[in-house]
């Protein structure tokens, strides 16, 4: 078996060669990457050290220019946004300064009203319009300017429900007779085919010596808040009706 032990003998003779050769071939690898890697260095070191100043300019310039852009786009975006806030500040000016007309019109209206029927809901007249008005003018509600007036009373034994009604009866006697100035449409009809008159009171409380009325002009808005308020009514009123009741025995 001579042959045998002379195959294996060789066999790990070139395994052990190769094992030589690829450790020569690795450290040649690293060796010849060492080298690569120390050659580009020194290229671009040389290239650094060339052209040092045009890429200091070149880097600086971009780095210029991207902060100008920057703050010009931020000067732009600030500006953007001062515009938008000028512009509110303006239409909030002038929803004030259309509120404040609206508020005088509304209390010349109800001035005339009170000096036809003061008497029959046992309110006192006042002297002058300024007389009606309460601190504040007006309240926001749903989108809709409510504008408040107070109007002392003078011994009435009406309920606020009543005196409501007698007004509002009056206010709408003098728009289908186009009794006040400066209005020219009388009603205002909503989506659902309601007719309302162009301004009407929405509330009525009794505040001691004095009453507060809340009127507003009639629109699409304050008719949906009008419409809501009374189906809330109803339902509250049905559910009343609907309650279970003691037996009387």
């Amino acid at each position: 078996m001579y042959w045998v032990k002379a195959w294996v003998e060789s066999f790990k003779s070139s395994l052990h060669l190769k094992k030589i050769i690829l450790v020569l071939i690795v450290l040649l690898s690293i060796l010849s990457l060492t080298l690569f890697i120390i050659f580009v260095s020194m290229k671009l070191f040389n290239f650094l050290a060339t052209n040092f100043i045009p890429i200091l300019c070149v880097f600086g310039g971009y780095i210029w220019l991207y902060q100008v852009f920057k703050d010009r786009q931020q000067k732009k975006q600030q500006n953007i946004v001062s515009l938008q806030e000028l512009k509110q500040e303006k239409e909030t000016e002038l929803k004030q300064i259309r509120a404040e007309d609206d508020y005088k019109l509304i209390r010349q209206y109800l001035y005339l009203v009170l000096a036809d029927i003061s008497d029959t809901v046992q309110l006192r007249m006042p002297k002058i319009h300024s007389e009606l008005d309460t601190p504040n003018h007006y309240i926001v509600k749903n989108g809709v300017n409510i504008y408040q007036y107070i109007v002392a009373k003078n011994n009435t034994s009406l309920t606020t429900d009543e005196i409501k009604d007698v007004l509002t009866r009056r206010i709408e006697q003098r728009l289908k007779e186009q009794q006040f100035p400066g209005i020219n449409q009388s009603y205002y009809i909503h989506t659902s085919g309601i007719r309302y008159p162009i301004f009407l009171i929405d509330s009525i409380s009794d505040m001691g010596a004095y009453y507060q009325l809340d009127i507003a002009f009639c629109g699409l808005k304050f008719c949906d808040y009008l419409e809501a308020k009374a189906y809330a009514k109803y339902d509250t009123m049905q559910n009343q009706n609907s309650q279970p009741r003691d037996k009387e025995f």
